[in-house]
């Protein structure tokens, strides 16, 4: 189980982990957060979709054994238009990921969960 952080609240943006430092994550991807990975509160048992906005450091390896990122953003959700969906950027969360984090697809009606096979676990 990934533990989520509520440390320091910096502002989106701050200074962030050099790229270089963290492999397997991008900023200003979209990765998919299971519903445990969510704070407690939040009530989206099927998860939701992230946007990497800040790499903040290595954390403690996760269940798996596998090395974990602090990343802090929005959680994104698709909003239904007449010409189609945009995503829309709601609250901000800082959570602790492994570097195979499932990825999310943009579409054009919504951001779905990548399926298994196009992960990297």
């Amino acid at each position: 189980m990934t533990t989520i952080y509520d440390g320091p609240k910096a502002a989106i943006g701050s200074t962030s982990t050099h790229p270089d430092d963290v492999d397997g994550l991008e900023q200003y991807e979209i990765v998919w957060l299971s519903g445990h990975q969510l704070p407690s509160g939040m009530n989206r048992p099927r998860g939701a979709a992230l946007e990497i906005v800040d790499l903040l450091g290595r954390g403690d390896p996760d269940g798996r054994g596998q090395p974990t990122v602090w990343v802090r953003g929005p959680l994104v959700e698709a909003v239904a238009e007449t010409s189609g969906a945009r995503l829309v950027r709601g609250a901000v969360v800082t959570v602790a990921i492994p570097e195979d984090q499932p990825r999310s697809h943009r579409r054009t009606d919504g951001v779905q969960r990548a399926d298994a096979s196009e992960t990297r676990r």
